[in-house]
């Protein structure tokens, strides 16, 4: 061990420029190396991204959105949608047969406005399967 020393402080001591240098950079590559390991043995790095938790009903209008509803703007479809999802407001059956006017106007040739039929055919089928709802047979 002594042997050690003495070479150790024999290279510390000596005067020649180069030496020196090396010491220097041993010194630095050490200490970094070791704080490098520090921090990673400490969990440091980059921690895995937080999962995206996407909001069932803002996934649902952008479902809807994405398809080409022609008759409504995002905040309309986002009302209707809210109006279709709230038992409050529109109870299973008075749903179900939302859906199912609808969906015989959109098969209707002589309906006035086929366009809007589709669009809310989309969104009452939307509301329907949130809700977890099938509809009427004969729709």
């Amino acid at each position: 061990m002594s042997d050690i020393g003495a070479l150790a402080r024999g290279f510390r001591k000596s005067e020649n420029g180069a030496v020196a240098s090396q010491t220097g950079f041993a010194i630095a590559a050490v200490i970094g190396v070791a704080v490098v390991l520090v921090f990673l043995a400490m969990g440091g790095g980059r921690a895995a991204p937080a999962p995206v938790v996407i909001d069932p009903f803002e996934r649902a209008v952008a479902e809807l959105m994405q398809r080409p509803i022609q008759s409504f703007n995002e905040t309309q479809v986002r009302v209707r949608l809210t109006r279709h999802l709230d038992p409050n407001q529109r109870t299973n059956a008075q749903l179900r047969n939302a859906h199912r006017v609808w969906a015989r106007r959109v098969a209707d040739m002589r309906y006035s406005d086929p366009v809007m039929a589709r669009d809310m055919e989309a969104i009452t089928s939307k509301a329907l399967a949130m809700r977890g709802l099938r509809p009427h047979p004969d729709a």
